[in-house]
């Protein structure tokens, strides 16, 4: 069944809604603008002050969390090691018998 249009003021007030939607985003993006604004002025300030009682106080709080340390490593154990390179031997061996088996 066709849907039918009626022009009893549906599409004008359809109309007049839309156009008051837009308005109040409009209003709520430059607010949430003001906000943004305010927010960086207050870090900047903040770092400025943090700066002032030096170094390792600024940078403790980047992005709202302690820093990483400059180059993390991981440390494993000598019996741990030799088990990786026994296991990788293992593989290597399984590898270059696959080889083999296949003529090439």
């Amino acid at each position: 069944m066709a849907r039918t249009r009626r022009s009893d003021g549906h599409p004008a007030a359809l109309s007049t809604a839309l156009a008051d939607l837009s308005t109040r985003i409009d209003t709520w993006r430059r607010e949430r603008d003001l906000l943004a604004k305010e927010l960086r002025e207050i870090r900047a300030a903040a770092d400025r002050l943090l700066g002032d009682l030096g170094a390792p106080a600024a940078n403790r709080m980047r992005n709202g969390r302690a820093p990483k340390a400059a180059n993390p490593t991981r440390r494993f154990s000598p019996e741990a090691r030799a088990r990786m390179a026994d296991a990788a031997r293992r593989r290597w061996a399984a590898f270059r018998a696959a080889q083999a088996r296949r003529g090439g």
